[in-house]
């Protein structure tokens, strides 16, 4: 991580849910030599096996991407492994407000708008009205910068340089308006560059200049 961060160079983290989170990263806070959290500056993706999930593209997330890494407080079972039931069962539910408490001391307060899983691992959960603190009170997420996505993972298991959705994530080319200059040439000017040639095959070659 410190690493990817130096870099200042996009990088993907992969979190062991699966989901990976491509940008340029700007800070994490450890916890037990561990990530608990991560932030990136700037146009960042989320993707799934190397592909990016549908709307949550550079022009989503404009401004950067922060979450949680690890485990809730007290509970041994990864969140990335809980079914819709054993979610409910912990107040995290769509459309209710929930409350979420992770080991490393981060909470996250919020209206559950949204669950999203695939094989078989929940991957992100989208919240309405969300406030996220580290154990000290500070504020990291402010209910007024709008919705609030929320990687899900107990730990990163792999750092790369460069993004996963390598084709969706790439910059369009700037394209100058300026066009290439093509000089046209009068009969006259055809010839003396004629005469050029033939003094430099004269001396490069040798030989008559073959007027």
């Amino acid at each position: 991580m410190k690493k990817a961060v130096d870099s200042k160079n996009v990088c993907t983290l992969v979190y062991s849910s699966g989901l990976q989170v491509s940008g340029i990263f700007s800070e994490f806070i450890v916890q037990n030599n561990q990530p608990a959290f991560i932030r990136t500056t700037g146009p960042t993706a989320l993707g799934v096996g190397n592909r990016q999930l549908k709307g949550h593209g550079k022009d989503y997330h404009i401004d950067g991407f922060s979450s949680p890494v690890g485990n809730l407080k007290g509970i041994n079972t990864p969140l990335e492994d809980f079914g819709i039931e054993e979610l409910k069962s912990i107040g995290i539910e769509e459309g209710k407000r929930a409350v979420l408490n992770f080991e490393s001391g981060i909470s996250v307060t919020g209206v559950v708008k949204n669950i999203l899983s695939s094989n078989q691992k929940i991957q992100l959960i989208s919240f309405d009205n969300c406030s996220v603190r580290d154990k000290n009170g500070t504020l990291l997420f402010d209910p007024a910068w709008g919705v609030y996505d929320m990687a899900v993972g107990e730990k990163i298991v792999s750092v790369f340089c460069g993004a996963a959705d390598k084709q969706a994530f790439l910059e369009i080319p700037y394209k100058s308006t300026t066009g290439t200059h093509h000089p046209v040439y009068d009969s006259r000017t055809l010839e003396l560059h004629q005469l050029y040639q033939q003094v430099r095959n004269r001396r490069q070659k040798g030989g008559d200049f073959g007027f």
